[in-house]
């Protein structure tokens, strides 16, 4: 049997990034009963199409036209075989091969920890906060971040949010252990320029989207680069040889799922190209492998992963030091689902 729920999460506080500011947090999972087992994915595309194609309803519409289907692959035992068929449709991939893997590691007794490569449960990740209106705004947040325990930010930004940021830029470097701007590609000819305010210690992920423009940063800005939205499969990963960039960081919902991510991973690893892994605002479902696939010995960037507890007031399943000591999956909260199909 395989259901799947929409489920509508509160999150703390308004979200703001580049391109869209939202109060709540709507995913999509999928439930598979499985040799009396209960498997767990998700599909976590965000309501519109800035970030990427796939949207929470077209991915919701997708997976109950294509319900009978997957759950014949499913019965053949080669769902993996409708990932590769639908490889255009990176998040739908990405929730079909999370159940994949997890049927294979239940048919072969393997362990999440031995799957992932795990090498420690505590992950000390980045905290990615929002853009805000105020200096006033930044810094009651950022001692938040601070009173959380994190060591490292991940600040969001835009054009015409960076003059908010540039006073509090000293005071952040000197309170974190790492310090990134994430403009997801919202930079551009017209703009790209106001980078060149930023202290030389911070580093960019994703300024701008154009080549040639960010080559441009890459050679002749004095902060490290690093790649999110430029790396959407093998070929983007191979065409970065010989660019003096800080790393990559790469979002499994964004390149067809799990075992996409670690291909690249071992790319990584073998041509010395350091890299981490990103979450998609993932509830617990997602959260729970987003922490496993931090914890891969092959990583050597520090992964944007934060505990469930930090953006959301209540999850469909914790993940935090506490709950997943032992690599179990979590207990699944159902109260937060609010549609749900048998397909």
């Amino acid at each position: 049997m395989l259901k799947i729920h929409k489920v509508n999460l509160p999150l703390r506080r308004l979200i703001h990034t580049a391109h869209e500011a939202f109060e709540y947090r709507r995913t999509i999972l999928l439930e598979l009963s499985y040799k009396g087992q209960i498997l767990w994915s998700e599909a976590p595309a965000f309501f519109t199409n800035h970030y990427m194609p796939e949207t929470h309803e077209s991915v919701w519409a997708h997976l109950i036209d294509l319900g009978p289907l997957i759950s014949k692959y499913i019965d053949d035992g080669n769902l993996s075989a409708l990932c590769r068929e639908y490889e255009a449709y990176p998040i739908l991939c990405s929730c079909l091969d999370m159940l994949d893997i997890q049927i294979q590691m239940f048919d072969s007794n393997c362990l999440f920890n031995e799957f992932f490569d795990c090498s420690k449960p505590i992950v000390e990740g980045s905290a990615m906060l929002g853009i805000f209106n105020s200096e006033a705004d930044y810094k009651l947040h950022i001692n938040s971040i601070l009173n959380q325990g994190y060591k490292a930010i991940k600040l969001k930004a835009n054009p015409d949010s960076l003059s908010n940021l540039l006073p509090l830029l000293s005071w952040v470097l000197s309170e974190f252990d790492q310090v990134s701007l994430d403009s997801n590609g919202s930079f551009d000819e017209t703009s790209y320029t106001l980078l060149r305010q930023l202290p030389r210690s911070i580093l960019l992920e994703q300024p701008v989207i154009e080549k040639d423009l960010l080559l441009t940063i890459i050679d002749e800005f004095p902060n490290r680069v690093i790649l999110d939205e430029s790396i959407r499969s093998m070929p983007d990963l191979v065409s970065l040889n010989g660019l003096d960039i800080a790393g990559v960081m790469f979002k499994p919902v964004c390149l067809g799922g799990i075992r996409p991510t670690l291909a690249m991973i071992d790319y990584c690893f073998e041509h010395n190209i350091p890299c981490g892994v990103s979450g998609y605002l993932d509830s617990g479902v997602g959260r729970y492998f987003h922490w496993l696939m931090a914890q891969n010995s092959k990583l050597s960037l520090r992964p944007d992963f934060v505990w469930s507890d930090y953006y959301f007031d209540g999850d469909v399943c914790l993940v935090t030091p506490s709950t997943v000591t032992d690599y179990s999956f979590p207990t699944i909260d159902r109260s937060f689902f609010k549609e749900s199909k048998s397909i």
